[in-house]
């Protein structure tokens, strides 16, 4: 987050290029419950801890409500949504001061948390149209320096090794592409260094593979892979240095 852009003006500018994604998940999968109760709740905590303690409020919600509702698309109660995104936005980033502060992404922990908890609820995949929407927006965000290239090639690369030539791989695309782009990619939680970028989104993509390979279901293939690269991200960094 260097140059002309600030904490602020990024996370809007990340939650507007999502609006395509929104699009396409709701002309392929319908509406749903998901992404308006994990809006409201991570709204509703970012409040309680601008009044509290002050901390500013951010974009960050919007993209932990998209992350969560194509990522943890399964049958969950109204209170299992809630639960699972107070979680990742109170312990993964307010507690940390809010966004641009935080190690770990909350759209990873919201969904992560979710799975762990709730192991019986099956979640499926976002569908083709998410891949296109995210990678339209990829485009734009490298164009204006809001996420890394380097990390982009070196993820596609390694996850592309790995799930080469099986044609289920296609049904990943949606995951796997929003995963890299507004996850992985996160201005934020992501390395910092040149080197430690390709390392870093070398180390998502081959875990996103392997993952995939072993028989993960894809959502969870996606953010597990993020979540551990996300939390080597600074020893990443700190080893290029």
């Amino acid at each position: 987050m260097q140059g002309l852009w600030n904490r602020s003006s990024v996370g809007f500018v990340l939650a507007a290029m999502l609006l395509p994604v929104v699009v396409a998940d709701l002309a392929s999968r319908g509406p749903s419950l998901h992404f308006p109760v994990a809006l409201l709740t991570a709204a509703f905590w970012q409040t309680v801890f601008r009044l509290k303690q002050g901390t500013p409020f951010s974009a960050s919600g919007a993209v932990v409500a998209v992350s969560f509702a194509l990522f943890a698309a399964g049958d969950l109660a109204v209170w299992q949504i809630a639960m699972s995104v107070t979680f990742g936005v109170v312990l993964a980033e307010l507690l940390f001061g809010g966004w641009g502060r935080n190690f770990l992404s909350a759209a990873v922990a919201a969904p992560a948390f979710a799975y762990l908890s709730f192991p019986e609820v099956v979640h499926p995949a976002p569908g083709l149209l998410v891949a296109i929407a995210a990678g339209l927006s990829a485009v734009i965000l490298l164009a204006a320096g809001l996420v890394s290239w380097r990390v982009l090639l070196a993820a596609g690369l390694s996850a592309a090794f790995f799930v080469a030539g099986d044609v289920s791989s296609a049904d990943a695309l949606g995951a796997l592409v929003f995963a890299a782009v507004f996850l992985l990619a996160d201005p934020v939680a992501a390395a910092s260094t040149h080197l430690g970028r390709l390392v870093y989104g070398a180390l998502g993509g081959c875990l996103a593979g392997l993952f995939l390979i072993s028989g993960f279901a894809v959502p969870q293939a996606a953010v597990y892979a993020v979540l551990l690269a996300q939390i080597f991200a600074p020893l990443i960094d700190h080893a290029a240095i």
